[in-house]
């Protein structure tokens, strides 16, 4: 089984909050978990057994304390913010990544986090309405040492000097060097000439900030800068990964994961396609 991996921390960034602050993270705490729980549920409902990685703080570990069929396992990993903060320092960050948050800056840095070469990403906002040994068989035939998959790739323009825009809520690392992938980031980080833009407000509210008045940078730019340089981009197909950004109208019969926009048009999804009864339940993992 190959690993699947979710990151289950709010996207602020970890730093001393006013009483605001705190009511504003502890709801994006909230709503990340909620999302988790969905996309587990879904997972599991296909029955077949999977090797689920939730990267979290450690306090948090009792929030994950569910049950899941015995063919299948899940491990907790700690956040590990000190590296991440160092490993931005050594680029010259001195703010947060897409979210303006830690959660950006993590999933930039999974592989060395989890110290593995080849697993599965998946945002929280995702949702699997056919088994993930769908996916697996898919990488099976992927070249070796291609670093990352994804779906939906727009062009960026010659203006920005990207090839692809990786949309990175779902990923694929396949025997990828930790070590080199690392470099690769803070490479990104360092030569990236662009300015942040002010309109959102600055370094804690603009989601794409990374650097304040250098560097604009997510975890989608970085990961496309890097994809541009090394040309190791392997594209999902359409049938395995869909990104809705809108209302959902129609989804495909044989879609794998929907990345959706809204929770409530997950849910309807979720209810319809794999006939879960969702909504009145408090803990979709009970």
């Amino acid at each position: 089984m190959l690993p699947l991996i979710w990151l289950a921390i709010s996207p602020a960034f970890l730093r001393p909050f006013d009483t605001i602050q705190a009511e504003k993270q502890r709801k994006w705490e909230l709503e990340t978990l909620k999302e988790l729980r969905l996309s587990l549920r879904t997972l599991l409902s296909h029955e077949e057994p999977v090797d689920i990685h939730i990267v979290t703080r450690k306090h948090d570990f009792p929030l994950f304390n569910f049950s899941v069929p015995f063919l299948s396992k899940v491990t907790l990993h700690d956040m590990p913010v000190e590296y991440v903060l160092a490993t931005f320092l050594r680029a010259g960050v001195d703010g947060g990544a897409h979210h303006s948050g830690i959660g950006g800056a993590c999933k930039l840095l999974l592989p060395n986090i989890l110290n593995m070469s080849t697993f599965l990403f998946f945002d929280t906002d995702t949702i699997f309405l056919r088994p993930v040994s769908v996916i697996e068989s898919f990488v099976s035939n992927m070249q070796s040492h291609q670093i990352i998959a994804a779906g939906e790739i727009k062009g960026l323009g010659n203006s920005l000097g990207f090839k692809t825009r990786i949309n990175s809520g779902v990923m694929i690392f396949k025997n990828v060097s930790t070590h080199a992938w690392e470099n690769a980031v803070v490479g990104a980080l360092l030569l990236n000439p662009f300015n942040c833009d002010q309109i959102h407000g600055g370094l804690f509210q603009r989601p794409i900030c990374i650097k304040h008045n250098t560097k604009v940078l997510g975890d989608q730019e970085v990961i496309s800068f890097i994809v541009s340089s090394t040309n190791s981009l392997f594209p999902l197909p359409d049938y395995i990964h869909h990104h809705y950004q809108g209302s959902i109208s129609e989804v495909p019969e044989k879609l794998v994961i929907l990345h959706y926009k809204r929770y409530p048009d997950a849910i309807i999804v979720a209810e319809k396609k794999l006939g879960l009864k969702l909504e009145s339940s408090s803990n979709l993992l009970a």
